[in-house]
């Protein structure tokens, strides 16, 4: 292969033409290919297209190109040429093409005419389409081929692992459920499947099982802070104070002072609660301050490339912890920390979310999570909020928001965040909390891991399998 790639920079050094096999064009595409160089990929493939006209490869390779530039017509037009074939490969970049094209009947049809195919060719198809319908094209269809894919190849673990992420997206956790145990019974020491079961479990809020279940996950990986600190959050919503302290000083024996005043008794429930979450707060901090995701739970797809963030591992995990955790955020921006607004943009949204889509999720202002902080947040609106006159549109919408937090109406939450957007809300509330505002990115002067080597599924936090799932941390709830 050195030999193929020398010859051809010498030919482009020289500007002379020079004779390749079409095998030879074919390693050299895939060879550039691989080291993301599409100006050295683009020429090779013109050598190719002029000597080998008709090499079945080459035009594979062309349509992967296609493919890249997202021209789906061109690309499909290129393998219908090429499907009398037989090759597997051209096959799936045909579905791939119908997937992308949102041609989902055509794609069913097509798929019938493969029912005599091998079964392992059949499987590898199902498999490679219900990741792409989803990870890719986002397509209503997505669950639907999946529950599809399932019937035909009931043992396949991607296709689990993907109807596993749909079940969840769709509110059926206790399905979700099943289907988790089922990928432990195939994988036990898969710290990934342990995650996801104890986040189905704290969603439910059987907090007793969830702590079973990152038990084992930190049977799997130990040095897990962002499990260690679900698992805490867990005893936090059981009002298992003292679980939460030993786990505290497990993570952080360096810090015993944090600890002292916990360790007399208190009467007062709303004193624990502040001093005990301020614990997981430092464990938090720990975990945000975390350079490389090295407690990724990934299984499927990806978010964003945000940073790690444990509030939002958290608010993606406990659905009922989601007003408690915007009221804490809230006070936070008021005293000035800038990390706030992206968490309360976040919660918002997954409130919205849980809202709309999930007619069992309630949000109860009256906890006793929530009253002390409702209190505080309460008090800081009445000393910052500009008169209603000097409010524009937006603002005056993002204020019968907030005031629909504090009231617990979830409905008309929904109804007013459809008319707004989480930047009206973020702008807002840097009018009236200036100190917190959002910090203009920086650019760091040195490269983050998941910038050095991006891929799609690696270098993801659980907050991201929460939204994509099973090979991400974020799966919608």
């Amino acid at each position: 292969m050195d030999d193929i790639i020398q010859r051809y920079l010498d030919m482009e050094n020289s500007g002379i033409g020079m004779y390749f096999d079409a095998d030879e064009i074919v390693d050299l595409l895939d060879y550039f290919e691989e080291i993301d160089d599409f100006d050295h990929y683009k020429k090779v493939m013109e050598i190719g297209k002029k000597l080998h006209p008709h090499d079945t490869e080459i035009k594979i390779r062309l349509c992967k190109s296609f493919i890249y530039n997202d021209d789906f017509d061109k690309a499909l037009a290129l393998v219908e040429q090429l499907c009398d074939t037989g090759d597997q490969e051209v096959k799936m970049l045909k579905c791939e093409c119908l997937c992308a094209l949102d041609r989902y009947d055509e794609l069913s049809a097509y798929l019938e005419t493969m029912k005599t195919d091998p079964a392992d060719e059949l499987q590898e198809i199902y498999e490679y389409i219900a990741t792409i319908l989803r990870e890719q094209y986002e397509t209503k269809n997505a669950y639907d081929f999946v529950k599809r894919g399932q019937a035909l190849f009931p043992e396949s673990i991607t296709l689990k692992e993907e109807l596993c992420y749909h079940l969840d997206f769709h509110f059926e956790v206790e399905k979700a459920i099943d289907v988790c145990r089922e990928l432990i019974d195939y994988d036990p020491y898969c710290v990934d499947y342990w995650y996801i079961l104890g986040r189905l479990y704290a969603i439910t809020e059987d907090y007793d099982k969830a702590i079973d279940a990152f038990d084992f996950a930190l049977t799997c990986d130990m040095a897990d802070l962002e499990v260690q600190i679900l698992k805490a959050f867990c005893y936090f919503m059981k009002e298992d104070f003292e679980k939460v302290v030993e786990l505290y000083n497990h993570v952080c024996p360096q810090q015993m002072d944090d600890i002292h005043e916990l360790n007399m008794p208190h009467i007062n429930i709303a004193y624990d609660l502040e001093h005990v979450f301020g614990l997981i707060e430092k464990m938090i901090e720990m975990y945000d301050n975390f350079d490389i995701d090295c407690t990724s739970h990934n299984l499927i797809g990806n978010r964003d490339d945000n940073r790690n963030n444990g509030i939002l591992s958290i608010a993606d995990c406990f659905p009922s912890s989601l007003l408690f955790l915007f009221f804490k955020e809230l006070i936070l921006m008021a005293e000035g920390n800038p990390d706030a607004v992206r968490n309360i943009e976040q919660i918002v949204h997954l409130i919205h979310q849980n809202g709309v889509n999930n007619k069992n999720f309630r949000i109860d202002p009256k906890s006793k999570y929530c009253l002390s902080l409702k209190q505080k947040t309460e008090e800081l609106f009445k000393k910052h909020t500009p008169a209603p006159e000097t409010e524009d549109n937006d603002d005056s919408t993002v204020r019968q928001i907030i005031k629909h937090f504090l009231d617990g109406n979830i409905k008309m939450i929904c109804q007013l965040y459809d008319q707004t957007s989480p930047e009206a809300i973020t702008d807002y509330l840097g009018k009236i909390f200036p100190a917190g505002k959002k910090r203009k990115k920086q650019h760091d002067f040195y490269l983050r891991s998941d910038e050095i080597y991006r891929d799609e599924n690696d270098n993801k936090s659980s907050n991201e399998l929460s939204e994509q799932f099973l090979a991400n941390k974020n799966l919608h709830n």
